[in-house]
């Protein structure tokens, strides 16, 4: 059996229904052996920094050149989870890091070492 086939018939499931700042997620995919298979928007603080910002929400789309007002909306009532282009461009127009802007929903899974003793197949 090859090493990676071995892996994958020992994952475990790890941190569920973690919420993280982007840097947290970052640390826990560069954990050794541990991988990131699920990440949702939970909740962003647009609406916020767009007003001490003064920038409307047409203004703001249009600044992305990503995305219409209407698809802003649905970002901004947590009703569509954007793109990490689109996140990024959000982060870039109004001068936040994405962290700052949005809090994650992650899910991880950690792949354990090949079992000892464990007879491959």
């Amino acid at each position: 059996m090859s090493p990676d086939a071995n892996a994958v018939t020992n994952l475990t499931e790890i941190a569920v229904d973690s919420t993280l700042s982007v840097e947290a997620l970052m640390a826990k995919s560069d954990e050794e052996g541990v991988e990131i298979v699920e990440c949702q928007i939970v909740s962003n603080r647009l609406m916020e920094v767009m007003s001490k910002k003064g920038l409307s929400q047409e203004e703001t789309s249009r600044r992305t050149r990503m995305m219409t007002g209407r698809q802003l909306t649905r970002i901004l009532k947590n009703e569509h989870c954007p793109s990490l282009e689109r996140a990024v461009a959000l982060s870039t127009v109004l001068g936040e890091p994405l962290d700052r802007l949005f809090k994650f929903k992650v899910k991880t899974r950690k792949i354990l070492p090949p079992a000892h003793g464990r007879p491959e197949e």
